[in-house]
C-alpha cells in the first residue's frame, strides 16, 4: 500500500457524540375543574374555617357580656349537678366509703338542701351541704356549690362526730349546731336547742336523748322515702 494509501487509511474522521433517542411525548389533555377538596375546605381561608371564624366572634362577643357567660355557665352547672340519679349514685357511694348507712346520709343532705347544689340559707350556709363559708374553708372544700366535692365533705365531718359522739344521732345533731354546743349538752353545762331536736328526729326517726342512751345500738327508725328519684 502506498503513503497516499495508507494517509488515507490512516485518516479518522471526528466522532460525533451520541444523542439518547426520545419517544415522542403524548400531548396532556387539560386539567377538568375538581369539587373543592377536604384539604382546601379545612385550610386558613377554607368553608369550614370561615364559618368557625365567623361564629366564635360571635360567641366570645357574646361572651363578654356578663349575663350571658353566666347563664352559659349555670345551664351547663345545672345540667350535670342537676342529674339526680348521679347524685344518688355518687351519695350511696361516699355513704358506703365513708361506713355511713345510706338512708341516713341522704336523709340528712335532703334535710339540709333539698339535694339543691345552688342552696343559700338565710345564715349563709352554702350548696347541698349547706357548710358555712368559715367551716368549709377549715374543712379544705374549696367550693362549697360544688356537690361531687361538698358531699364527700359531709361525709368525713359526719364519720369524725359519730366516732367522737358515739352514734349518729349525736352526729347529726353536731352537723346542726355544731360540736361544741353537743358536748355542751352531754356535759350538762347547755341545752340543746329544740331545732337541732326536731333536727335529730326528723332525719333519725329517734330523739336526741335515745341516741344519748343508746348510742349506735339503736337504728334509723324509717327508711328514706324514694319519691322524685
Amino acid at each position: 500500500m502506498g503513503a497516499a494509501s495508507l494517509g488515507v487509511a490512516l485518516t479518522v474522521l471526528p466522532s460525533q457524540p451520541e444523542r439518547d433517542v426520545v419517544a415522542p411525548v403524548a400531548a396532556v389533555p387539560a386539567l377538568t375543574p375538581q369539587p373543592p377538596s377536604l384539604i382546601a375546605i379545612m385550610s386558613a381561608d377554607g368553608a369550614i374555617a370561615n364559618f368557625v371564624r365567623t361564629n366564635l366572634t360571635a360567641v366570645n362577643a357574646a361572651a363578654a357580656i356578663p349575663q350571658f357567660a353566666g347563664t352559659l355557665q349555670d345551664t351547663w352547672l345545672n345540667a350535670f349537678y342537676g342529674d339526680k340519679q348521679r347524685l344518688r349514685q355518687f351519695i350511696e357511694h361516699t355513704a358506703e366509703a365513708s361506713g355511713l348507712p345510706v338512708d341516713f346520709f341522704l336523709r340528712l343532705l335532703q334535710q339540709e338542701s333539698g339535694l339543691d347544689h345552688r342552696a343559700v340559707s338565710r345564715a349563709g350556709a352554702q350548696g347541698v351541704a349547706q357548710f358555712m363559708p368559715a367551716t368549709a374553708a377549715e374543712r379544705g372544700l374549696v367550693d362549697p356549690f360544688d356537690p361531687f366535692e361538698a358531699i364527700p365533705k359531709a361525709a368525713e365531718f359526719l364519720r369524725e362526730q359519730r366516732a367522737a359522739f358515739g352514734s349518729l344521732g349525736l352526729a347529726a345533731a353536731a352537723y346542726n349546731a355544731g360540736p361544741q354546743r353537743v358536748r355542751n349538752w352531754l356535759a350538762g353545762r347547755s341545752s340543746l336547742p329544740q331545732e337541732t331536736r326536731a333536727y335529730v328526729a326528723k332525719i333519725t326517726g329517734r330523739s336526741a336523748d335515745d341516741w344519748r342512751q343508746g348510742g349506735d345500738m339503736i337504728a334509723i327508725a324509717e327508711p328514706v322515702a324514694r319519691n322524685g328519684w
